[in-house]
């Protein structure tokens, strides 16, 4: 006798493996974002790096991953967000955040990193 799952379950491993991370959290993938290009900027919580200089001001990079509307899956850097060969983005200045817009330092903030 074979056995099949419940509806409810099945649909949750069809969205789980199509990418869908609305109804099933990020499944793993870190702190997702979304651009206004539409690409989902993934970065988990190992891959955010940020550094305290000798006046407080703070430094971060991360990486992590990019989808675009087809679904089509690319590497994600800092420099990618301000086109710069520098893989750091201030996200802390005189002790008030700054590039709280930015992918980086949203990361950074939510994984209590600043």
């Amino acid at each position: 006798m074979t056995r099949t799952l419940p509806i409810a379950v099945a649909t949750a491993v069809a969205l789980a493996t199509s990418g869908c991370t609305t109804l099933l959290g990020n499944l793993g993938k870190g702190h997702c974002m979304k651009s206004t290009r539409g690409y989902d900027i993934c970065i988990k919580a190992e891959n955010v790096d940020c550094e305290v200089d000798n006046v407080g001001d703070v430094k971060c990079s991360a990486f992590g991953t990019s989808t675009d509307l087809a679904g089509k899956n690319e590497h994600f850097s800092t420099s990618m967000e301000d086109n710069s060969t520098d893989d750091h983005l201030w996200c802390k200045l005189s002790g008030k955040l700054s590039n709280e817009d930015s992918f980086t330092c949203e990361a950074a903030e939510k994984f209590g990193k600043i």
